[in-house]
């Protein structure tokens, strides 16, 4: 066989395989959706749990669907409210009755030095966070009338399911902005070419988008409820992170085999020798690790289990499928300045080269300490206290929060009946 025919034969393949990753590509987005199933419980435990049986029954109960906003009003210095201030008070919260369940809101309490007055505004959670968020919205635009000497803060849950909803606003593309942009960064840093970049960059982020869309399908088609938020925000991390790992390694050992071989093409099917087993042990051993959160007894877990085990799949897949394709149909020249000729010896740098020389020569001494530092790292993860409070959530203190911490600060110890 000719070298011509060989290197039209290898084209052809990788440009079927550019294609046929587009076909399959675009036929992801057409897949059907399917109804997804309802969530087994706000936290998303199972039935058999007693807090997810209360749950149910709380349903069947009449205003179930009903939840108070508090609006907490104090005075800007601190003291005592005036006459004035509870009469505004009072016409400014009488207007909300077109919001509120009943169309009634209770009139304002007082705390025992009249310096806190609460007004308990009843609020349909009907229609989902969405609709709770704009009609928490529109209870604090009303409230914005009152005196400017008066600080008026609405909390109780639905504030904080409105000021969760809005801090969650375009954070899927600011994480993908960012994510795109660290490891374009990276990727720029370590090939020092102008080009080579954007070819992996291309290739990761149309997985990553094939694969949240592929979530959309696969994830409620196995009986799990899929909200999207945290769940396709991990995921899309992690096919980020994952697929630029098995590019890094692609590339490297590519660029190897061309200082080997003068054929591209035989230079890649050598370095797909090398990388498919690494690549296929690392992913496999990545998604058997995430599949075992399938044991939970978290909705949230269990969906979390199946979207990273789909896009670690479809990682593995564009990094020996479609970025090896991509790269030798470009060639050489996308290394430029840098191109790797035949018989080139590669230049590992000062730093890297002496730390690679000394792993070869003394790894366990190396090994050795590589683990004692990471136990040391790994000592302060003894007290770790996972979770956060309904307070902790907000990396900028939001009106609800603030809300409720007036109360306890700005009013001393009573009884309930005391507040009038």
């Amino acid at each position: 066989m000719s070298v011509f025919t060989r290197v039209a034969g290898g084209r052809l393949n990788a440009l079927l395989t550019i294609l046929a990753a587009l076909a399959v590509g675009t036929a992801v987005f057409w897949l059907p959706t399917p109804d997804n199933p309802a969530p087994v419980s706000a936290t998303g435990l199972s039935a058999r749990w007693q807090s997810t049986q209360v749950e149910r029954l709380q349903e069947e109960l009449p205003a179930s669907d009903v939840q108070p906003a508090i609006v907490v009003v104090t005075r800007d210095d601190g003291a005592p409210l005036t006459d004035g201030d509870r009469a505004a008070l009072t016409d400014g919260t009488g207007s909300l009755g077109r919001l509120t369940v009943g169309g009634q809101v209770s009139p304002p309490q007082l705390s025992p030095d009249g310096s806190v007055a609460l007004v308990a505004v009843p609020l349909s959670t009907e229609g989902g966070q969405d609709a709770v968020a704009a009609t928490v919205a529109e209870v604090r635009e009303a409230l914005a009338a009152l005196p400017a000497e008066l600080t008026v803060e609405v909390t109780g849950a639905p504030a904080f399911t409105a000021d969760l909803t809005k801090v969650f606003e375009g954070a899927d593309t600011t994480l993908l902005a960012v994510t795109a942009a660290v490891v374009a960064l990276l990727l720029l840093v370590t090939y020092r070419s102008p080009l080579l970049w954007m070819v992996p960059l291309a290739v990761v982020a149309a997985t990553e988008q094939v694969a949240l869309r592929a979530l959309d399908t696969v994830i409620p088609a196995v009986g799990i409820n899929y909200a999207g938020g945290a769940v396709s925000g991990i995921a899309s991390v992690l096919v980020f992170g994952a697929a630029t790992n098995y590019a890094l390694l692609l590339i490297a050992r590519y660029r190897e085999e061309l200082r080997r071989e003068a054929d591209r093409f035989a230079a890649m099917r050598a370095a797909l020798r090398r990388t498919a087993e690494p690549i296929l042990a690392s992913g496999g051993t990545v998604m058997l690790g995430v599949l075992t959160l399938l044991l939970s007894e978290r909705e949230l877990n269990r969906a979390l289990a199946v979207a990273c085990a789909t896009g670690i799949l479809l990682a593995m897949a564009s990094a020996l499928l479609v970025l090896p394709a991509a790269l030798v149909l470009l060639g050489r020249r996308l290394f430029w300045p840098f191109v790797p000729r035949v018989g080139s010896e590669g230049r590992e740098g000062r730093v890297w080269g002496r730390l690679g020389a000394a792993v070869i020569r003394r790894p366990v001494p190396v090994a050795a300490l590589a683990t004692l530092l990471l136990a040391a790292l790994a000592l302060d993860n003894l007290g770790l206290r996972t979770g956060l409070s309904e307070t902790e959530q907000f990396r900028v203190q939001p009106e609800a929060v603030a809300g409720a911490e007036t109360l306890p600060a700005r009013s001393p110890p009573a009884p309930p009946n005391r507040w009038r």
